[in-house]
């Protein structure tokens, strides 16, 4: 008799965590369908995403996050409770519930993991603010130990979520690069396009809009970079409307480089490979993250990275990226204008291929997560 599993990805909502729940669940649809009873508990994101196959698979969509619906954790709580599982794993938690199962629950939060304090200033410059955050921390940090064991993505978010849990039953497991990107880097392995004089570039902001993401620098950063070394930048962001009218259309600074922004909106992934490909440099200016797959998928273009200086950063992709101090708009210009530098002349691509195998391609990943799957249950 096979053993039941259910995937919870109702707390993946936006940005990279609908993409690692999408690209999971087609791994598990083409390839491990018939290995384990499998449920799906799906949020409203990941579930449009999964039109042309969710009508295949056991599932239930959640139209609310269980972290803000009572409502959603007591109707999520009795599926479980129905159809009793061997082991529940959630994707990225905290799940919000007291599973009774055996709960294996990914955690990617960075205030749960520990951010540091000068960044929260940064980011929550009252007290009342910051007293919010900590309360929510405190909240989130309280349900993360509602689970029997751990997958994480680096040995720095390990060595973190321990100090946290006090459980010792953590499990690293790389995030990977989705299959449109991993083949991309093998096949295009000597194939980098140059350009013999660059005065205006297209930078890509791949990201989903939070306060942490740190996107309202993107109209600062256009005319610094025309007034100091008479560069067109263009730059594209990848957030939803009402957030674009809220948190970027309404800066003082972007009445003068509104022609310059491009909003393309949030992408799916199956579009994510041609957006990175037309673009010139990719940013990611976030300020507080656990792993973001952008990173990788910079690499795997084989496009200039621009990224701040921050220990999560390095601790995923070292000395590949064009640094610069988080609180410094200068240094970030400069950084730019080095990566147009670069696609001007050979560069050399720095531990490309260690990268490229240590991440790997998301099958892999899934594969790793189904054989520690399978050591939890036998």
């Amino acid at each position: 008799m096979k053993k039941k599993i259910i995937f919870n990805c109702t707390t993946n909502t936006a940005g990279g965590a609908v993409q690692n729940a999408v690209n999971f669940i087609r791994e598990i649809y083409n390839t491990y369908i018939d290995s384990f009873d499998w449920y799906f508990l799906l949020s409203k994101p990941v579930s449009e995403q999964l039109k042309d196959i969710i009508i295949n698979i056991p599932h239930y969509i959640s139209e609310k996050t269980p972290a803000h619906s009572y409502f959603q954790r007591k109707k999520l709580n009795n599926i479980i409770k129905r159809i009793n599982p061997d082991l529940v794993y959630t994707s990225a938690g905290p799940a919000y519930m007291k599973i009774k199962s055996f709960h294996l629950m990914g955690c990617s939060n960075p205030y749960i993991l520990g951010v540091d304090n000068s960044i929260k200033k940064t980011l929550f410059r009252t007290f009342s603010s910051r007293l919010k955050r900590n309360a929510l921390t405190i909240y989130q940090r309280h349900h993360i130990k509602n689970s029997d064991a751990y997958i994480v993505q680096t040995e720095h978010s390990k060595n973190q979520l321990l100090s946290v849990t006090k459980n010792n039953n953590v499990y690293i497991i790389y995030n990977s690069l989705a299959k449109r990107f991993y083949d991309y880097s093998r096949l295009q392995q000597h194939n980098i396009e140059y350009k013999s004089y660059v005065n205006s570039l297209k930078l890509l902001i791949p990201s989903a809009y939070y306060q942490h993401k740190n996107i309202e620098i993107a109209p600062l950063l256009i005319k610094k970079i025309k007034d100091k070394y008479n560069i067109d930048l263009y730059i594209t962001l990848t957030i939803n409307d009402i957030q674009f009218k809220n948190h970027i259309e309404n800066l003082p600074s972007f009445n003068l480089v509104r022609n310059n922004i491009i909003n393309n909106g949030p992408y799916q992934h199956k579009d994510a490979l041609s957006l990175y490909l037309d673009h010139d440099v990719i940013l990611q200016p976030s300020l507080v993250e656990v792993f973001s797959t952008s990173y990788i998928e910079t690499i795997a273009v084989k496009k200039p990275l621009i990224a701040p200086n921050l220990p999560f950063v390095k601790s995923i992709v070292n000395n590949y990226p064009l640094y610069f101090h988080y609180s410094s708009l200068d240094e970030c210009v400069d950084s730019i204008y080095s990566a147009s530098l670069s696609l001007s002349k050979k560069r050399e691509l720095s531990n490309y291929e260690e990268y490229i195998n240590m991440y790997g391609a998301q099958s892999q990943r899934v594969n790793k997560i189904i054989t520690l799957i399978n050591s939890i249950l036998n």
